[in-house]
């Protein structure tokens, strides 16, 4: 970070840092590692005994409510408790990507969310959950504990419609990071809304080439995104190849554009503007945009009539499904918020999960600094 575009605006990048675990970080341990870059000031904003990213995200919310004509960078502490060569590199091309000029200030003026790599597997979402966007765009989402409440709702809902037969998850398993439910919901909450328009850094679209290789900005490229393969480009299954030749199953595939209709309509009670990427993107898009305009939020019910109240000779292969948790944890949103802002276009966000360990547990403190100091 300290050596990033972000750090050479022409003015100090403010980074907001939480701590989560072990209290091994306090202002004093900021200080020292910060001083190093003077184009860095770091604020430790508070410690949680326990909790997650969304304790982090909460505090972007709150942020960008102050400033909403600003851009927010997530970034989060990446292999504190497991640092290895495959954690360090994508930890850094994470960190390098969302840092760098061509996401700070996208060339086209239109990207609201930039990350190493957009996806469209299960969820519209950046894989690593680092990114920078917007502050107009990040005050459309939900508050987190909004969110995750609506989340599962609307997963509940989509579970009784695969037993109707009215969706199918035919292309992937009903998992909770698919679904993201409980700790993986933070990884979905930035590319849920339907005025996305994203962007990323990665030309390759190969996860793999990054964990086994060492890789810079050198090696990235910035363009709008989506520009990687869909899931329906997943290789070796079959069910990949019925739900592409068999209208009954594609209309009906959560994983392709019902489920987001469904999450759009769930959650915000809206959906893409005409004119969005995603109509094109996703198979029968055109179809679903005008049914949308139709029937409105009733578009699944109404488009997925015909399949399944018919009698069909395609069946959706069995899959096991899970009921969501009956109580899962809600984090509340701080009521603290972030004073006496240095004025800028920037703000970092910066959280740290720390072992709960001893700090004179020489290795593991050792490994925490390690990833700490590479990372700022």
């Amino acid at each position: 970070v300290g050596n990033s575009d972000i750090a050479n605006q022409g003015k100090p990048a403010v980074v907001f840092v939480n701590t989560i675990g072990s209290p091994w970080v306090d202002q004093r341990y900021l200080n020292a590692l910060c001083s190093k870059y003077s184009q860095l000031e770091c604020r430790h904003v508070q410690h949680y005994a326990s909790g997650d990213e969304i304790l982090t995200l909460n505090r972007i919310k709150d942020y960008c409510e102050m400033y909403p004509t600003n851009k927010a960078t997530y970034l989060h502490s990446k292999g504190t408790f497991h640092d290895n060569a495959v954690n360090a590199r994508w930890r850094r091309i994470l960190t390098d990507a969302v840092t760098s000029k061509d996401c700070l200030d996208p060339p086209d003026g239109q990207c609201n969310v930039c990350g190493f790599q957009f996806y469209t597997q299960w969820t519209l979402f950046m894989p690593g959950n680092m990114w920078t966007a917007d502050c107009s765009y990040i005050n459309k989402l939900l508050p987190l504990d909004t969110y995750k409440e609506k989340l599962e709702e609307a997963v509940g809902d989509t579970l009784l419609q695969i037993l109707r037969n009215q969706l199918t998850t035919t292309l992937l398993f009903e998992r909770k990071d698919f679904f993201g439910l409980d700790r993986y919901a933070a990884e979905h909450w930035i590319g849920i809304h339907p005025d996305l328009q994203p962007c990323d850094m990665d030309p390759t679209g190969n996860v793999g080439l990054y964990f086994v290789n060492d890789k810079n900005l050198l090696d990235l490229s910035w363009s709008p995104a989506p520009r990687h393969k869909g899931v329906l480009t997943i290789k070796n299954a079959k069910e990949r190849l019925m739900v592409k030749e068999n209208d009954d199953l594609r209309i009906r595939e959560y994983f392709l554009m019902a489920g987001n209709l469904m999450k759009w309509s769930k959650l915000y009670g809206q959906f893409p503007d005409h004119s969005s990427w995603v109509w094109s993107w996703f198979p029968d898009g055109e179809m679903w945009r005008d049914a949308v305009t139709k029937h409105g939020v009733n578009v699944i019910e109404e488009v997925t009539k015909k399949y399944y109240d018919k009698h069909s000779d395609v069946l959706s292969p069995p899959r096991s499904a899970f009921a969501p948790s009956d109580q899962i944890e809600i984090v509340p949103s701080s009521s603290h918020t972030s004073k006496d802002l240095p004025e800028g276009d920037f703000a970092v966000f910066y959280h740290i999960a720390t072992p709960q360990l001893s700090v004179d547990e020489s290795n593991a403190a050792e490994n925490f600094n390690e990833v700490v100091m590479d990372q700022l």
